[in-house]
């Protein structure tokens, strides 16, 4: 929010807009379907700080306002949802949550040219696309994977790991850079890497295979 507001600071220095007309800034989450826990704490956040600049008297004198837009948690939704952003005329986004949501929106905002702060996505991929106008503030799936190795290795003194992802872009970059990041510890071997479907209720076959790797843990 942050990095929206010094944003917006310069579109009040620059813009021609009247003294009193709110600054904009776009909030897209799931704020219903999946993850709507998710989408409602990002709300609660992203409200308490523009409230608190409002009360100090907005910046340069403008009040801001908050745009929500519902991604529903889903790859397609996202897509509209950030087109629906660029329509209302904001001057920066702070989205999403997963990945593949982020993901789905991101070459939206980048061609409009506007701030895309993502809060939720994690992926290696989504800063290696050269974009200009999208920042993060969550690490990337790579610090994870090292953060998982070390655990199971130099504290847990874990040797046999199965990894599992359910294919998404999130999932899937976790699981391949926690599996690097295990092929560089002595002694540990990833006995079982495989993935499932999302949505799916039956795993007895993955279950079933995994039991035959005498596996210690589970990473998922």
């Amino acid at each position: 929010m942050v990095l929206a507001v010094a944003w917006a600071l310069g579109c009040a220095v620059t813009a021609p807009a009247a003294a009193q007309a709110p600054i904009r800034i776009g909030l897209q989450g799931p704020i219903t379907g999946p993850w709507a826990l998710e989408g409602e704490m990002a709300v609660n956040s992203v409200q308490i700080v523009a409230d608190q600049i409002n009360a100090r008297g907005g910046i340069l004198g403008r009040p801001v306002e908050i745009v929500i837009g519902d991604d529903q948690g889903e790859v397609r939704q996202s897509a509209l949802t950030a087109q629906r952003m660029v329509a209302e005329g904001v001057v920066a986004v702070i989205s999403s949550y997963g990945s593949s949501i982020t993901e789905a929106a991101q070459l939206i905002y980048e061609d409009a040219g506007l701030l895309n702060i993502a809060y939720g996505a994690t992926a290696e991929s989504l800063t290696q696309h050269g974009h200009r106008y999208f920042f993060r503030t969550s690490f990337r799936d790579d610090r994870q994977g090292d953060f998982f190795a070390e655990l199971v290795t130099a504290h847990l003194n874990l040797q046999r790991i199965a990894i599992v992802h359910d294919n998404s872009t999130f999932a899937r970059g976790l699981a391949e850079a926690a599996r690097r990041s295990l092929a560089g510890k002595s002694g540990v071997e990833v006995v079982f890497y495989d993935a499932i479907t999302a949505g799916a209720r039956d795993f007895n076959s993955t279950i079933s295979r995994m039991r035959t790797t005498n596996t210690e843990v589970v990473y998922f």
